[in-house]
């Protein structure tokens, strides 16, 4: 009888956990999010064309507004004019980097008095 009963408890105990070792043993099952890819960003490049728009007295937001992103700030110093006034100069670069070219600008109080450019493209390659 000692017997039978062992083998019942055996029985019941692998009847009740044959459900957990079996889902143990199956592989998870998980929902993926997909996933976006990052997108490139805009290729930022300055144009001839956008070059010869900028035109003496411009703020530099106006100028901005033009290229379509921020310059490189070189820098900024204080000179006199012609009439000793005191005149505070800034400079603004923009570079196309791997694409070649590049413009630079001055301003004076805040309006462009000078620009120059190397070897801008004429149109963007976007």
């Amino acid at each position: 009888m000692k017997k039978c009963v062992l083998w019942c408890v055996v029985i019941v105990a692998a009847v009740i956990a044959a459900p957990i070792v079996v889902r143990s043993l199956r592989p998870a099952v998980r929902t993926l999010t997909p996933v976006t890819p990052p997108q490139p960003e805009p290729r930022k490049i300055v144009t001839r064309e956008q070059f010869d728009s900028i035109q003496t007295g411009m703020t530099y937001e106006q100028v901005v507004g033009i290229i379509g992103f921020e310059g490189t700030f070189d820098g900024e110093r204080q000179e006199a004019d012609d009439f000793g006034n005191v005149v505070n100069l800034h400079g603004y670069g923009w570079k196309n980097g791997a694409f070649g070219g590049f413009m630079n600008t001055v301003f004076a109080d805040g309006r462009l008095i000078h620009k120059s450019e190397h070897q801008l493209p004429r149109r963007s390659e976007q």
